[in-house]
């Protein structure tokens, strides 16, 4: 009996000990997964041809703008570069919500993909209104030229990883102009006391109360009939929605102004950023590359085709001369006593030493 005892005694103590044995085995914490938010994703996860993952892009331009030409040729190149395993849809005019949903969207991962005003990001980003400060470009060649520099572009995408958001590049861009019913606008004091419709931010509100104009916001899709029943006399927009959106019909007026270049960065969610392989990170990197690239020449073709028709339509087109431009930039000088202490000094200091290298 004693001995039948000692032998289920040490059974019990085996089982114990390989119980014990398993238990640490299948039982420890395991790693950190490498699929969650804001670390890459194990290499089984990544998109396939076979199971591709689809990426909504959202921006707030009308269909037939450069934003949509833009995306539409980005999207097309990221799918032949990844072999079909990541797929853009594009999905213009505010569809997916206006700048700031889209930006949240962003930021929380719910939204794929955006092309965002640099006005609208620098209300979440103070730094971003170095983008944004009036007459600080000589036009759009050097405005392009300078965001697209390594420099400023990592920087501009160190800025947007402090919210969750990858920074492609600055694939677009144009010269906003000033349209107006009333009459030609060649000095600040041709402004005071026309209701204009702004784009929204406060640096847009400031730099047309700096000029004497009453500003107001309102949905883009809004503006003609506001025009049409004077309920605005004016707009600051580049010369292409002139015909592309008709305001040509009821604006006769057209001054290239150029006060701020209106441009959209690719942006990227940085949760959906690290579900993609490194090539098909490179893929899309390369696809906005291939076109911001080739911008340039794409719009100045766009514009002078714009401008055409806009006086074919009965615009007058102003353009002014070097001290007129000066006049403009003169009367808006405490917009910078306001902006500019609030981006970092090297932000500001980088694009600056930019912009001075491109002028030689």
């Amino acid at each position: 009996m004693k001995k039948i005892l000692s032998l289920l005694t040490a059974v019990m103590m085996m089982v114990t000990v390989l119980a014990a044995c398993g238990g640490n085995s299948s039982g420890a914490n395991p790693p950190d997964s490498a699929s969650k938010a804001g670390q890459p994703a194990d290499s089984a996860d990544y998109p396939t041809p076979e199971k591709p993952i689809t990426l909504k892009l959202g921006h707030v331009g009308p269909p037939n703008s450069s934003l949509q030409i833009a995306a539409e040729a980005i999207a097309a190149s990221v799918l032949d570069k990844t072999g079909g395993a990541v797929v853009i849809e594009v999905y213009p005019q505010s569809q997916l919500g206006d700048a700031v949903v889209m930006l949240d969207g962003l930021s929380n991962g719910t939204l794929e993909m955006a092309m965002v005003g640099c006005n609208e990001i620098a209300t979440m980003l103070p730094d971003f209104y170095v983008f944004c400060l009036p007459f600080l470009f000589n036009g759009l060649d050097e405005f392009i030229t300078v965001a697209r520099t390594p420099e400023v572009t990592a920087k501009a995408n160190e800025i947007m990883n402090t919210k969750g958001i990858t920074l492609i590049g600055f694939p677009t861009g144009e010269c906003r102009g000033y349209s107006n019913t009333q009459h030609a606008i060649r000095t600040p004091a041709d402004i005071a006391g026309q209701k204009v419709r702004i784009q929204a931010g406060a640096i847009y509100v400031d730099t047309f109360e700096a000029l004497g104009a009453v500003p107001s916001t309102m949905a883009f899709s809004e503006v003609y009939s506001a025009l049409q029943q004077g309920v605005i006399n004016a707009e600051d927009n580049g010369a292409d929605m002139l015909t592309k959106m008709k305001f040509a019909e009821v604006e006769k007026y057209h001054t290239m102004l150029n006060h701020m270049v209106q441009s959209n960065p690719l942006l990227i969610s940085s949760e959906i950023w690290n579900k993609l392989s490194s090539e098909q990170q490179t893929a899309i990197r390369e696809a906005e590359a291939d076109w911001g690239d080739n911008y340039l020449s794409f719009m100045g073709e766009q514009l002078a085709a714009s401008v055409q028709s806009a006086k074919d339509a009965g615009v007058e087109i102003i353009e002014l001369s070097d001290s007129e431009f000066q006049a403009f930039k003169d009367a808006t000088s405490s917009v910078y006593d306001t902006y500019v202490p609030q981006i970092d000094a090297s932000v500001y200091d980088l694009v600056c030493s930019e912009i001075n290298a491109y002028r030689g």
